[in-house]
């Protein structure tokens, strides 16, 4: 199943724009556009003081509370929660894809596009309404929907190839400014490749990682031992990919210095067959 949505996991839309070009409700927690095959579901932690309880479970599903902040949530489509719980519940029924946002923690009034998903089953669990008293709430278990119809063979790219469209990538530095500072970003294919050489494991500490992200895979992230703000290359032979801990150490502990040129000595070990 290809999606309808023109985004991609991670990008940053504002809310208000999302609306504009599909339509639906633009407040609220779950939307149904009346002119367009989708159903948007909205999570954040603003969501905890009405009894909301979102969660990605260790299995990369996705459990998601249905719509209404007091008393027990239902099905019941003469009333707008209802109506809303039905189309998460009925959405492949009628046709129509769900994608799930996050509220944006960096930026004000916009949210993360997650991904679309579906919904593949539901149950009632207890939960407290905005007034802290108990009430039933309906809990959504969601899947992610991966692209292309379940007989497509994925297709395999090699790491030269990753190789070759992280280079590609790499002869402009992506940035923005704040009212205070420069902000440099990694280029997305060197990044890629720079977490498809490590393999789930720091490069650093030469531990597995920590732990795994919303998709389920082993989160590190890439480190550029010649830093971009000095005028280092973005390019795939001088990023590498590290824990959380690690990429701390190196840009702040006492001797991140010496542990960068070790990463740098790692690098040149390996470079001359990406």
């Amino acid at each position: 199943m290809t999606s309808g949505l023109p985004y991609s996991i991670g990008d940053v839309i504002r809310r208000g724009e999302l609306h504009d070009r599909y339509g639906g409700g633009r407040r609220g927690g779950i939307s149904s556009p009346a002119d367009n095959p989708f159903v948007f579901i909205f999570t954040g932690e603003e969501g905890e003081k009405y009894g909301y309880k979102d969660e990605f479970k260790p299995d990369g599903k996705f459990v998601y509370t249905g719509a209404g902040q007091e008393g027990d949530m239902t099905f019941d489509r003469t009333t707008n929660t209802g109506r809303w719980n039905s189309d998460v519940r009925d959405h492949d029924e009628n046709g129509d894809e769900l994608h799930l946002f996050e509220k944006s923690l960096i930026e004000d009034a916009h949210v993360v596009y997650l991904g679309q998903y579906s919904c593949v089953d539901w149950h009632r669990e207890t939960l407290p309404d905005k007034n802290g008293d108990e009430r039933s709430a309906i809990r959504f278990r969601l899947e992610q929907v991966i692209g292309g119809s379940a007989d497509e063979e994925p297709e395999t790219v090699t790491e030269e190839e990753l190789w070759e469209e992280a280079k590609e990538s790499a002869s402009d530095i992506p940035s923005h400014r704040t009212s205070t500072t420069t902000e440099y970003e990694t280029s997305e294919a060197v990044r890629e490749y720079a977490l498809n050489w490590a393999d789930g494991v720091c490069q650093g500490c030469e531990e597995e990682a920590p732990f795994t992200n919303r998709n389920g895979e082993p989160y590190l992230e890439a480190h550029h031992v010649h830093r971009l703000g000095d005028g280092g290359p973005d390019h795939p032979d001088f990023v590498i990919a590290l824990c959380p801990n690690c990429h701390q150490r190196v840009h702040h502990g006492r001797r991140g210095k010496q542990f960068n040129r070790k990463l740098k000595q790692k690098l040149d070990d390996r470079r001359g067959s990406p």
